[in-house]
């Protein structure tokens, strides 16, 4: 299943590219995969809320595409360095253009990306989990704030 997720979004990316993203996400199972065989009481917390290891491994995929791709695109165009893009363009050779609408462009794929991870509880502390113990740590931590509600 994990595959069928993360594959559309890597098809197009060049082979360098897929095997960074591949490499990130295969070390984060290869944790989950530990702490499962430990029996973490994080872990086991997560997985009473429906959260099993497809799912997280789906996760590990996903951390792995945003921290790659999307985030650092997404940090291009954040709203606090909108001087690139909206006031000043710039040209980098035939293919790349830091422009208006390029800047709408990847603003609008980040939203469609985090809209498409509403179900996540902080997604954004999700994504951006530098290891899948930290990716572990934020999604119980929000869990258990929604049960507290």
């Amino acid at each position: 299943m994990s595959d069928a997720v993360i594959g559309p979004l890597m098809e197009r990316l060049d082979a360098d590219l897929r095997q960074k993203i591949r490499a990130r996400q295969d070390g984060m199972v290869r944790e989950l995969r530990f702490l499962s065989d430990k029996r973490d009481p994080m872990l086991a917390s997560v997985r009473k809320r429906g959260w099993s290891n497809e799912r997280l491994s789906i996760l590990c995929g996903l951390n792995s595409f945003y921290m790659f791709v999307l985030g650092p695109l997404a940090g291009s165009v954040s709203d606090r360095s909108s001087v690139m893009g909206r006031d000043m363009v710039i040209q980098y050779g035939d293919s790349l253009r830091f422009d208006a609408q390029r800047s709408a462009r990847i603003r609008g794929a980040h939203a469609s990306f985090m809209q498409a991870l509403e179900d996540v509880p902080d997604a954004h502390g999700v994504l951006t989990g530098a290891r899948f113990s930290d990716l572990l740590f934020r999604l119980h931590r929000a869990l258990e704030r929604e049960r507290e509600r």
